[in-house]
């Protein structure tokens, strides 16, 4: 029998379950509202803006009720506050607005209004809410349940940085949602956000060490990783912290205390603010894309023109300003706007591809170093899948480098199959696996760039118009591609 004084934390409040969920979602909100105390007068100037319809002021009067700050604790105003705000389309009340309902917090709970909610949220690309939304959908809670869908959403939310979809991740592999069961491979995102902090992801390791699932049991390490799991708020950590303190010896507990004071959460690197005086002469990025319509209209990569305060195309010699820009921030495309009249490439469904099948593109890569010259490379389809079975993506041994992304992935018969989007990283794959990898690239199906033209019906009509065009010759194709091609410059 363990000594009394075991690995349970002496202090400990029952609803941290609830408690964890909103502080993930909303944590770093509250820090940037520095939150107020009681009779802070910027209480009556935030209700004096949300009377005049201020979306701002309505969310942070929201969070203000929601945790009692400068105001009294009352879930239900904070729920009107939120509903104001998210209805005028502020992202950050519609995924706290969802949250209420997923938990009946101040409202009846309600799994189809929060995935509702968070779906709105999750278009404008909010992480948290992509997050959320994708765990629903795995789970089918609120939603018909949709495995793959929820992975890649969940996915998307990771790839921004979101540490509570690491923890998600490692669930779906847990549980073989979406992708092969391996308990090997979930271990390595709860370990990825167990060590950023994330109290479930602590608790779920915790538990793989305890049971020897994914990893060799290991009960000091089970010990250490529930201990710090409760500490840091999953109350669900406790009841198998107590029956394993039972087993262990006077020096186990010593050894596993030792491990939990030598534990320290990695920093999460916050996302550098935009400088708003930074000078525009230097490019943000250079990428390519492709004209779909005569008038004017281009493909590339949202990551291309992220930020942008300006976008220049150049093709052909000349230079065009941007009119518009529109884009899917979730799936990496937007569609662009200039004015003239241009040589286009035909689209056509990812379902008519097959592995191995010969493709190439053309564009732009680090132009600083390789010059402006278009610059042609060719592959095979190598997988149907992206990286991790992402079903969004093919593989690719068509080499790109910085500046292909946004291209067209292009087919004997000159027709667009994908978007050239990203390659495996090398560094990180040598870090994570102990190889380099190899000619691995991505492209975007051309299914969901066609998707998100749906938003845009006459460029979509227009693009359908074209999309059984063949070319005669893999030469023709290539001119063709090359004549289409274009250069993304965004400032």
């Amino acid at each position: 029998m363990a000594p009394t004084t075991g690995l349970i934390p002496q202090t400990f409040s029952l609803p941290i379950i609830l408690r964890h969920y909103i502080i993930l979602l909303c944590s770093f909100l509250i820090l940037a509202a520095s939150p107020m105390q009681a009779d802070d007068p910027r209480v009556s100037k935030f209700l004096d803006a949300a009377a005049r319809g201020n979306a701002e002021a309505q969310y942070r009067l929201g969070i203000a009720h929601q945790f009692g700050q400068g105001v009294e604790k009352d879930l239900e105003r904070s729920r009107s506050f939120y509903e104001m705000a998210a209805r005028q389309g502020h992202a950050f009340a519609q995924n706290n607005l969802g949250t209420l309902y997923a938990f009946g917090l101040g409202v009846e709970q309600d799994q189809e209004t929060a995935a509702r909610w968070y779906a709105k949220a999750a278009e404008q690309g909010l992480t948290d809410a992509m997050n959320n939304l994708g765990w629903m959908l795995s789970h089918g809670m609120g939603v018909d349940a949709d495995p793959e869908r929820g992975l890649t959403l969940i996915r998307a939310a990771l790839a921004k940085g979101n540490v509570p979809a690491e923890n998600n991740l490692g669930v779906l592999y847990q549980q073989g949602l979406g992708v092969e069961q391996n308990d090997h491979t979930a271990g390595y995102w709860f370990r990825r956000a167990a060590r950023k902090g994330n109290a479930s992801a602590q608790k779920n390791l915790g538990m793989q060490y305890l049971n020897g699932t994914g990893v060799k049991k290991d009960t000091i390490e089970a010990a250490k990783w529930l201990s710090i799991a409760l500490t840091s708020g999953d109350a669900s950590a406790k009841e198998p912290l107590q029956e394993l303190e039972k087993t262990l010896t006077p020096e186990q507990i010593e050894a596993a205390k030792k491990r939990i004071l030598q534990f320290k959460p990695e920093k999460v690197a916050a996302k550098k603010e935009e400088n708003e005086n930074e000078p525009t002469n230097k490019p943000r990025s250079i990428g390519t894309g492709f004209f779909i319509t005569k008038d004017g209209y281009i493909l590339t990569n949202h990551h291309v023109i992220d930020k942008a305060k300006r976008i220049i195309v150049r093709h052909n010699g000349r230079q065009y300003q941007v009119k518009s820009a529109k884009y899917d921030a979730l799936n990496d495309v937007a569609l662009l706007k200039v004015d003239g009249e241009f040589p286009i490439l035909p689209i056509i469904s990812s379902h008519h591809v097959s592995l191995g099948d010969e493709v190439f593109t053309i564009g732009y890569p680090n132009v600083p170093v390789q010059g402006s010259a278009p610059k042609l490379t060719s592959g095979q389809i190598n997988s149907l899948r992206g990286e991790r079975d992402d079903p969004r993506f093919f593989q690719t041994s068509t080499q790109i480098q910085p500046g292909n992304s946004g291209g067209a992935l292009v087919n004997e018969a000159g027709q667009v199959v994908a978007v050239v989007t990203k390659r495996l990283k090398d560094m990180k794959t040598l870090e994570r696996t102990g190889f380099l990898p190899q000619d691995v690239n991505y492209a975007l199906k051309a299914s969901y760039a066609l998707a998100f033209l749906e938003l845009e019906p006459e460029v979509l009509s227009q693009v359908l118009e074209n999309h059984v065009t063949k070319a005669s010759s893999t030469a023709e194709a290539r001119i063709q591609a090359e004549a289409a091609a274009a250069m993304i410059i965004a400032y």
